[in-house]
């Protein structure tokens, strides 16, 4: 994970310090934003002997090995300047640092001064390829889908997206459509070069249009430079019912689904000439106490296979018929599998599945 931000410091102004008489022009430098594959920056710090006797750097400490120093041991004499190179190497370490660098003056502990270096590195493009594929204008997303796998038709759910300012400039960010059973937002909405915008993504389980498979979009938007590019984000959740709340008492007067076809989990129909249209159909039989009720029977669209039923609301010990039509035109010729899917409320099977097969010839 990426987590970056800019910290924006100015060179501080000349300041005395207490290392015999040692002026540092600065004691701190921001490197401000610049990418990875840019490598190394260095900055060099110049102080001022402005004391009575000469003064020289005995030894330097660094914190980390990302951070190099070279510096002189040479004496500086009064009035003379002196100077400490500090180098950060930014490869594989993407995101804000800070880094301190104490100087050491005279023998023994000596008096020291603490010089500090920070900036924001960009991530590499190689690395923002592969992490955030997604690139809109300048903000990089992790990717085009959210999936909430199961819902409760009761409940709600929240997902995260990680997007990234990939960019050197500030990106105010936003979601620009979404549907009214999705509830989503960027978070913050105005990303710094390298920091981290969440896409936050709820969905309301009771106001999904359909059960099972919903497929919805949501629309991320960027504004940079005056003008507003956007991003479908596609958001995926099957919508179930919750049975968790059911006593012994419910479960036992609940209506009970039983099906030859459903049973077995499969349905053929076999061979089929290319310009035919067939149909087979299967029963649908209430064995329980309440009325069972199908809540949705369907199949993936576009596969030439369709599937209707003659009642969704099935009474104790009567029967539903399932209809599944094959448009040989549309399924191609060859063999073909779908799967057909059936909710209902039958607490033991909320969810069953029929793998549909067949083989068009012309």
């Amino acid at each position: 994970m990426v987590v970056a931000c800019v910290v924006v410091v100015a060179a501080q102004a000349t300041s005395m310090s207490a290392q015999g008489g040692v002026r540092w022009l600065e004691e701190e430098w921001d490197f401000g934003v610049f990418h990875e594959e840019e490598g190394k920056v260095t900055h060099v710090f110049r102080y001022v002997n402005e004391g009575d006797t000469v003064v020289a750097v005995r030894r330097v400490r660094v914190g980390c090995g990302c951070t190099a120093v070279d510096f002189s041991r040479e004496l500086v004499a009064r009035g003379d300047t002196g100077a400490v190179a500090v180098t950060y190497t930014p490869t594989g370490r993407p995101g804000e640092f800070e880094k301190s660098v104490f100087v050491y003056f005279g023998s023994g502990g000596g008096e020291r001064a603490e010089l500090k270096v920070r900036g924001n590195v960009i991530v590499s493009a190689e690395a923002l390829d592969a992490q955030y594929p997604v690139n809109v204008g300048g903000l990089r997303l992790s990717g085009r889908l959210l999936s909430f796998y199961e819902v409760k038709r009761t409940g709600t759910k929240n997902v995260f997206m990680r997007c990234y300012n990939g960019s050197s400039d500030t990106l105010a960010v936003g979601v620009l459509r979404t549907p009214s059973h999705v509830l989503s937002a960027l978070v913050p909405d105005t990303v710094l070069p390298g920091r981290v915008s969440t896409l936050s993504v709820t969905y309301v389980g009771r106001n999904a249009p359909l059960w099972g498979l919903n497929v919805d979009s949501v629309w991320v938007g960027v504004r940079r430079d005056g003008r507003v590019d956007s991003a479908l984000v596609e958001v995926r959740a099957n919508v179930v019912e919750d049975f968790s709340g059911l006593s012994e008492e419910e479960r036992a007067r609940a209506p009970h689904l039983e099906s030859a076809v459903v049973d077995e989990g499969r349905l053929s129909f076999g061979v089929v000439s290319g310009d035919e249209v067939v149909s087979r159909t299967f029963t649908l039989r209430n064995t329980g106490k309440e009325a069972l009720q199908l809540r949705r029977v369907w199949v993936p669209e576009g596969e030439g296979l369709s599937v209707s039923v003659d009642r969704m609301v099935v009474k104790r010990g009567k029967e539903a018929t399932v209809t599944v039509t094959l448009d040989p035109s549309v399924a191609g010729e060859g063999l073909g599998e779908s799967e057909l899917v059936l909710q209902s409320n039958d607490p033991t099977r909320g969810v069953v599945k029929v793998r549909v097969a067949w083989l068009v010839r012309s």
